[in-house]
Formats: structure tokens, C-alpha cells, sequence
């Protein structure tokens, strides 16, 4: 019975402020219609239904959400009854996506302490949870959200704003604060206190001080983790041209020597004269990637070219012979660890780290219409313009270079030829299959198999 009192109390200390229409700035205007679609579906159905997490967050920040969440006291079940283009999706616990031509509204059951959170590894070495679909209210789904700023609900049906956890005060301030007890939820999800920095380094706010030292010290939690949940929060970092930021927080809090240990090694090591991390970081963050780079590739080059100008210079010191490629790929391959890199974007950015040294010679001997004309040239072109960024060079010359490719492409169109160096021309035939020709058989053997009596 104590223990009911205490998780009563525990789940209602902070007093539920309810906000009216006219006291916030969430509007219906700028909610996406698809969102509004499903939420008075929910609610004439007679289920509660609230727009949820960051979508409300950002609505009164008087940002542009990047999507739209919906709890609702609707059963899994009965909100694939209501959508006929809705899929149950999670092993654990069950998710309804939403889908329209060109979005996704996800959409929870309100979820109960004791469940648990459905972003979190549920097998392998990573799991530290069962299935289970256990739901509850409102007040106890909240309990289950991250941080304050992430657990306000908006209510379709009379314009409020329901906070039970003080997240508006929270954004008033500009504080990240953990929801509970935080020494007991970032070792239950360590991911989350990435999300953390994830969080301040985008909206600019600082973390709150219990949060941050539960942060430090829990952070060599994250080697539970899933390395493709961490890989997939690196590329987070970088959604809103906050790297810099997030990478700086990455520091002060030590988790770098844990999530990237030879970058943090680079970072202390390298002397100051030498373009840094934070100057290849701040040039990613005023660029974007063009036509042909992937984002992932762009990510990596910002976080391991720094690594490989190090090495590429102790190598100069030492006047001794190297191989660009060979010494790429090593750099690539010590950065990222355990961390899921995928092998095409290694491949990609061996041959752009290699094709800078092109850049940095051009009056050198080679085929510059194969240099131009081969598919990573756009990976290797925006490697360059980012080395240029960092030292404050000219990115005058990346025009030139842009030209002279068109050039070469503008002169094959007009001779009817096209791009030997690429890929093989759409109207090639596939090469003819070899006849496998059949062994002849040793004179007197049986053209029957020998069999053997019982």
C-alpha cells in the first residue's frame, strides 16, 4: 500500500497546469491537416486523442515541426479499425502508423509505468526489456516521455495545452530536464543522453544540472547500446545545422572518448595552427550537400577528414611514401570503430579523400575528363569546397572545375558519345553466357550407375 502512495505521489507532484487558447500559441492553422484528420477521427469515436511530444514543443517555440505524434486511449486494434490505412508496427509494444501520400502520423496508446519505451533494443546483447503492452492514462503516459519539453499534450477538442510534468516552465527557461529520476533512466535507455545534447545543441537551451551530472556519470553506459541506434543519433546532430554544437557538448560531457575514442584522440593532439574539428564542423553546418553526395558520406567526411589530414601530414613529416587510398581507408576504418558504417560510404570517401590530392595539384599529369566525369566526383568536389571552408580558402576554384566538366559533357552530347568512365551505356547487351562444355567419359565406363547388392 506505501508503495501505491509513494508512485501516486511520485506520478503527481508536479501540479497539472492546463493552458487556454488564448494564453499559448499553438494554433490549428499550423498543425498539418493529416494530423488534424486522425485526432477528431479518434475523438468522435469517442477515444481521447492529444497531439503529443515535439510537435507541441516546437508549436509554441513558434517553430516548424518536423512531424506530428498523437496519443490516444484507442487499443492498437481499434485504431486499425478507425484507418483503413493504418499498420501495426513493433515487436514490443505496438505502434499504429498512419499512412498518407506523404507522411506518417504516428499514433501511441497512452502507455503505463512498468512498459517500456518502444525506441529501446528489445533483443540480442542491447535488450534490456520484454514485450509487453501494458496502457494506462494520460497522466502516466507522460511519465514514460523523456524530457519535460517533450510531455506537453494538446487537446484538439478545447485548444488547451496539458502539462503534467512542468515542460512549459522548462521552455520558458531553456532547460533540458529528464522526466524521473534520471540516474535510473539513462542507464534503462542510454541513448537518451544523446538525445539530451541532441535537444540543446538544437534549440539552444542548457541541460539542467541534475540531468547533466546523471550524464557524466552514466555515459559509459552507452557501450550497451546498439550501435546502429548511436550511428543514427550522430546523423541527428547534424538535421538542423547544429554538429558543431552537439560535437562540443559530445566533449564537455566526455562522452566523445566513448562514442568516437580516435577522434577524441585527434582533438587533443592536434595543434592549434591546423584547421580543427570545430572549423570542419562549422564549414558542414553553413553548407549543404548538393546533387550526388549522400548525406551520410557528407556527415563522416566533416568528422574523419580532420583524422586524415593528421595522419596525411605525420607522413609528410616523416618523408615517407604514401598511398592516399590505402591510408583513407585505414583513417575510415579506425574512426568508426564499432559504429555501422556503411561499406558504400567507406568506399565513397576513399576516393574522395584520394582525389583531393587532384585539387591540391592540378597542373600534375592525369586525364582530367576522367577525373570530372566519374561518379564520385561530386562526393570529392564537396570534400573539397569543405577543406577550403575550414582554411579559409577561395572556393572560387570549384567553379572552374564545375565548368569544366559541363564542358566535357556538352562536347560528348554534340559527338554522340557518351561517358566511357561510369557505368555501361543502357543499350549494351549483356555479355553472351559461355557454353560449358560437357567431359567426356573414360572409354568402358558403364552408362548406368553401378549399383551394390544387399
Amino acid at each position: 500500500m506505501l508503495s501505491r502512495i509513494k508512485k501516486y505521489l511520485r506520478i503527481t507532484r508536479h501540479r497539472t497546469v492546463i493552458t487556454q487558447r488564448k494564453d499559448h500559441t499553438v494554433s490549428r492553422a499550423l498543425i498539418d491537416p493529416n494530423a488534424l484528420k486522425v485526432l477528431h477521427r479518434l475523438n468522435r469515436a469517442g477515444y481521447t486523442a492529444y497531439l503529443v511530444g515535439g510537435g507541441v514543443r516546437d508549436l509554441l517555440l513558434g517553430r516548424t515541426p518536423k512531424d506530428f505524434d498523437i496519443s490516444t486511449s484507442a487499443h492498437p486494434h481499434e485504431i486499425k479499425d478507425l484507418f483503413r490505412n493504418c499498420m501495426l508496427i513493433g515487436r514490443r509494444f505496438r505502434l499504429a502508423h498512419i499512412r498518407f501520400r506523404d507522411m506518417i502520423i504516428e499514433t501511441s496508446t497512452f502507455r503505463r509505468p512498468g512498459s517500456h519505451d518502444p525506441d529501446a533494443d528489445t533483443h540480442g546483447r542491447h535488450a534490456k526489456h520484454k514485450r509487453t503492452n501494458t496502457f494506462g492514462t494520460p497522466e502516466e503516459d507522460v511519465q514514460m516521455r523523456d524530457f519535460t519539453i517533450n510531455g506537453l499534450f494538446y487537446d484538439i477538442k478545447n485548444f488547451t495545452v496539458i502539462d503534467y510534468v512542468g515542460g512549459q516552465k522548462d521552455l520558458e527557461r531553456g532547460l533540458i530536464r529528464c522526466i524521473g529520476n534520471p540516474n535510473k533512466r539513462f542507464p534503462d535507455d542510454p541513448v537518451r543522453m544523446l538525445r539530451a545534447i541532441r535537444f540543446a545543441s538544437r534549440l539552444g537551451f542548457s541541460i539542467e544540472k541534475k540531468t547533466l551530472r546523471a550524464i557524466v556519470k552514466h555515459r559509459a553506459e552507452l557501450k550497451n547500446a546498439a550501435p546502429a541506434r548511436l550511428i543514427e543519433e550522430i546523423y541527428r546532430f547534424f538535421g538542423f545545422r547544429t554538429g558543431q554544437a552537439a560535437f562540443r557538448l559530445l566533449a564537455e560531457t566526455k562522452i566523445l572518448p566513448i562514442l568516437l575514442p580516435t577522434l577524441d584522440k585527434q582533438l587533443r593532439a592536434a595543434p592549434s595552427s591546423n584547421p580543427s574539428l570545430w572549423k570542419y564542423l562549422e564549414a558542414f553546418d553553413k553548407m549543404k550537400p548538393g546533387e550526388g553526395v549522400q548525406r551520410e558520406a557528407a556527415i563522416i567526411t566533416a568528422l574523419a577528414y580532420p583524422l586524415f589530414e593528421a595522419r596525411l601530414q605525420n607522413n609528410f613529416d616523416r618523408d615517407k611514401a604514401v598511398q592516399h587510398q590505402d591510408l583513407a581507408r585505414e583513417v575510415l576504418r579506425e574512426f568508426q570503430g564499432t559504429l555501422p558504417v556503411p561499406r558504400r560510404v567507406v568506399d565513397s570517401l576513399t576516393r574522395a579523400f584520394d582525389a583531393q590530392r587532384r585539387f591540391e595539384n592540378p597542373k600534375a599529369r592525369f586525364s582530367k575528363k576522367r577525373f570530372v566525369l566519374q561518379s564520385s566526383f561530386p562526393q570529392a568536389l564537396f570534400v573539397r569546397e569543405m577543406v577550403l571552408r575550414a582554411r579559409g580558402g577561395n572556393t572560387g576554384e570549384l567553379k572552374k572545375w564545375i565548368n569544366l566538366k559541363e564542358d566535357f559533357l556538352k562536347k560528348d552530347a554534340e559527338n554522340g558519345t557518351s561517358n566511357p568512365h561510369d557505368a555501361v551505356p543502357p543499350t549494351a547487351k549483356p555479355a553472351a553466357r559461355k557454353r560449358r562444355r560437357r567431359r567426356r567419359k573414360p572409354a568402358g565406363s558403364s552408362e548406368t550407375p553401378r549399383t551394390t547388392n544387399s
